[in-house]
């Protein structure tokens, strides 16, 4: 149970980063569309340098997602490793 509880704990946190992380990134467009506009290029340097933030965000979500990912699949390869297994040892026995 803690487990799953701990999973939801990050799925919630993911969620949250993901939604700054939009905001960050509707505050760049919206701040590099009005720097083309005024033609502005202080505005258009705050605006690269900024990107890095994003960056950095998405990559921390991709690599949450993927290590839960990969657990996922380590444990579906013990899953299918460990039940002919137990069918065998145990005294489960069908007949038709």
């Amino acid at each position: 149970m803690a487990t799953e509880t701990h999973f939801h704990k990050e799925l919630d946190e993911l969620k949250e980063n993901l939604l700054r992380m939009a905001a960050l990134v509707e505050g760049a467009i919206r701040d590099a569309l009005q720097s083309l506009v005024k033609r502005d290029s202080e505005l258009a340097k705050k605006t690269f340098e900024g990107e890095d933030r994003i960056n950095a965000m998405e990559f921390a979500g991709v690599l949450v997602i993927s290590t839960h990912r990969l657990i996922f699949e380590i444990g579906k390869a013990i899953f299918r490793l460990l039940l002919p297994r137990y069918f065998q040892k145990s005294s489960f026995h069908t007949t038709f």
